[in-house]
This record gives structure tokens, sequence and C-alpha cells, in this order.
């Protein structure tokens, strides 16, 4: 038990700030192309809208190839045809390495044709 609670939560509040800022800086950034951030203010995830017809399930098998995990968010949407997109989280990944894994998503946004045009589950 930490005897200096305050200590560690304000530690923590600047460690997910920072990251928080990394995650927001990138969706506005070099992901905007591909990535749409939706109430990116709150909490240690921001759910994102894949922009032109990517597909997530593809989107997260290649981030799987590189050690990214990813949600998918077209389970959340009650509307059909359910929204492609991903729940990006910042909390479990350190701050050295998210610059690195952005960049990597990045790439795998931008490289891969094969991702568009496929719904999540067609497959």
């Amino acid at each position: 038990m930490n005897p200096r609670p305050g200590v560690h939560i304000r530690r923590s509040r600047r460690v997910y700030a920072e990251r928080h800022h990394l995650l927001t800086e990138a969706l506005s950034g070099p992901l905007a192309a591909h990535l749409d951030a939706r109430s990116p203010n709150a909490g240690l995830h921001v759910a994102t809208l894949l922009r032109n017809g990517l597909g997530e399930d593809e989107v997260m098998r290649a981030a799987a190839g590189h050690g990214i995990g990813l949600m998918g968010l077209h389970h959340f949407f009650h509307a059909s045809p359910p929204r492609q997109g991903l729940l990006l989280g910042f909390g479990a990944v350190s701050t050295s390495d998210l610059p690195a894994a952005l960049r990597t998503l990045g790439g795998i946004l931008t490289r891969r044709p094969a991702l568009r045009g496929c719904p999540a589950g067609t497959r």
C-alpha cells in the first residue's frame, strides 16, 4: 500500500496527460487522413472511426502482427451497417514506446491497400 496516494495520483495524471497529448497530436497530424477521433478528451482510450473505407478487422490483424493491440468498434454500433473504427488505448503502453507504435500504425494505415473496403466480420 502506498503511504502517499496523492503522490501516485499526481504522477499518474502527469504520465497519462503526456501520453494523451502524444496520441491526440498523432490523430490531428499523421493519422488524421485515416482516423477520425471521437471524444478524445476523456479516459485512457480514444475512439476513432476509420476513413477511406478501411476495414477494422484487417487493420487490427496487421497491427497485431507488429505487437500492437487494438479493439474494433463495430460491435458497439446499433445502427446498420455498423461503422468501422478502432479504440486506441494509451494506459498500458509506455510513454517512450507510444510514438513508435503510432508511427507503425500510421504505416499500416498508409501502405495497406488490401485493408480497404472489407467490413468487419465479412471475411
